[in-house]
């Protein structure tokens, strides 16, 4: 009867989803931001496949507004959903796998584990907004032997929305959910992927020691992180900036 019972909710929640679609195309136009919440945690919510680990931030308040027109026990459930964890997986492959360089933008960023997402591979052509070099992508390729290594920590709820102000999130980088395959088996986490790239780009000097000093202290495998270092990277004309890049490794 349990069963039943959600069957026949979710095909009230089908039903609610396209009585509206037409106004919200609408609203698409006129509130770009609206819609964005409305595809990425309303339409999850309603058919049951909201993940909180990976949704964009979204207060309750603005959440239970969005979903006037859902039964009940959908809010219930999602709210509930939402306070069930006080902590998300996020997946750095770049420059964030440096403990110190997360931690310094993420205090309460805690290594988990290492692991790996398969067809995906590693690329620095990730055009920066901020500087014009090249940043990395997790970059799908659809090739099974095709992987992509990395650290995954645990960051408290809160610090979500920094973690999309600093991974540029809408901005040349989008959140996506991956199967990251660890020394335990394979879970889900965070990670943000390129949306604007430029090929032939390089990485400054220091990005590029970001990059290897997380790999090195992951310990991720040798020929990988050889791969890393063979990457041909160049002078920031920014001195003070790369001064200030690698000031935390200024002891090591």
């Amino acid at each position: 009867m349990e069963g039943e019972g959600r069957h026949a909710e979710r095909e009230l929640a089908r039903q609610r989803i396209f009585s509206f679609a037409t106004p919200i195309r609408k609203r698409a136009d006129e509130h770009p931001r609206r819609f964005f919440r409305y595809i990425h945690v309303t339409i999850p919510l309603l058919l049951g496949t909201y993940d909180a680990n990976t949704a964009p931030p979204c207060g309750k308040a603005l959440l239970v507004a969005c979903l006037a027109l859902c039964p009940t026990a959908v809010v219930t459930r999602a709210i509930t959903a939402m306070d069930s964890s006080s902590e998300f997986s996020y997946f750095a492959y770049g420059s964030n796998m440096s403990v110190r360089r997360l931690v310094a933008r993420l205090p309460s960023a805690r290594v988990v584990t290492t692991g790996f997402v398969t067809g995906y591979k590693l690329a620095f052509d990730k055009l920066s907004k901020k500087d014009g070099s090249g940043k990395c992508d997790c970059e799908h390729t659809g090739n099974g032997g095709d992987r992509v290594y990395g650290v995954i920590f645990s960051v408290v709820r809160g610090e979500r929305e920094a973690l999309d102000t600093f991974e540029g999130a809408g901005k040349g980088y989008e959140p996506l959910s991956v199967r990251v395959e660890t020394a335990t088996g394979g879970v889900y986490a965070l990670t943000y992927v390129a949306t604007k790239k430029q090929p032939g780009l390089q990485p400054y000097h220091w990005y590029k020691q970001h990059v290897l000093v997380g790999a090195r202290e992951a310990n991720l495998p040798d020929d990988y992180v050889r791969a890393i270092e063979a990457v041909v990277s160049i002078d920031d004309p920014d001195s003070a900036r790369t001064e200030t890049e690698l000031r935390a490794y200024s002891a090591i």
